[in-house]
């Protein structure tokens, strides 16, 4: 054999072995994902949360967990939307989003902007609005199924929240 053949069979099988690394990752990647969104279903369960009113709920509503906590500024974000929700069908939530801001030494300061813009000063650090999907929508209305969900699902935010990291922990 040639050694232009071998050099050239190795490195057919070097790319082989890399399309392959590829597939292999990706599924690994989508796999570990999905347990990791049962896990959280199996402990928002445990916790007895609705699971599919939660899942519908995510469907409509975005919210930024990443900075949730229990303080009076958020809970008046909440107990806000939730009002736009089930008083209005979502409401001003159909231009806007509700925000709360942090601006020098000044934080929870609210916040409210038309999507995809934000304060002029200071950076927004918790946001409830529509999701996409539901804010292109034509005409711009809510099922009752998915107002009672995003009710359920802001009311119970905090313990859904705990649910996920709980269940991230166990992984």
């Amino acid at each position: 054999m040639l050694l232009t053949q071998l050099l050239r069979e190795r490195e057919q099988l070097e790319e082989s072995l890399t399309v392959l690394t590829e597939e292999y990752l990706g599924l690994k990647n989508k796999l570990t994902s999905e347990i990791a969104q049962i896990g959280t279903e199996i402990e928002q369960c445990n916790n007895g949360l609705d699971v599919d009113k939660i899942k519908l709920a995510e469907t409509v509503i975005r919210v930024t967990k990443s900075s949730y906590t229990t303080r009076p500024k958020v809970e008046e974000c909440i107990k806000s939307a939730i009002r736009k929700i089930v008083e209005d069908g979502g409401g001003t939530l159909w231009k806007e989003y509700i925000g709360l801001k942090d601006y020098a030494h000044w934080s929870d300061q609210r916040s409210d902007h038309p999507y995809c813009m934000g304060p002029k000063h200071g950076d927004i650090t918790f946001r409830i609005g529509l999701t996409d999907s539901v804010l292109s929508r034509d005409p711009q209305v809510l099922t009752y199924e998915e107002i009672d969900a995003v009710a359920y699902y802001l009311t119970f935010l905090g313990d859904i929240i705990a649910s996920e990291k709980s269940a991230a922990e166990s992984v």
